[in-house]
């Protein structure tokens, strides 16, 4: 049996990673609320949006986060100015 060959587009991004230090401590200690916070408080901190003086072509981040790991991808724009 052939397999019949498909074509996927991929779109460039950049992915950042960023790890809570202290996590499985926080989790002893610290409320669900309080984790929350810090959570939102890592996803606050990386939003191109939230300055005045950021370019209105910077692309919207998505932001995914499983226990103490966030993953933020950005499409990564091309050699032209236009997103890939």
């Amino acid at each position: 049996m052939k397999t019949k060959q498909q074509w996927v587009n991929y779109e460039r991004s950049i992915l950042t990673y960023i790890d809570i230090p202290g996590f499985r401590e926080m989790i002893a200690t610290k409320t669900a609320g309080d984790i929350s916070r810090s959570i939102r408080v890592a996803r606050e901190a990386v939003e191109a949006h939230r300055f005045k003086t950021s370019s209105p072509e910077t692309p919207e981040a998505d932001f995914r986060n499983f226990s103490d790991l966030c993953i933020i991808s950005s499409a990564k724009p091309s050699r032209h100015g236009t997103l890939s």
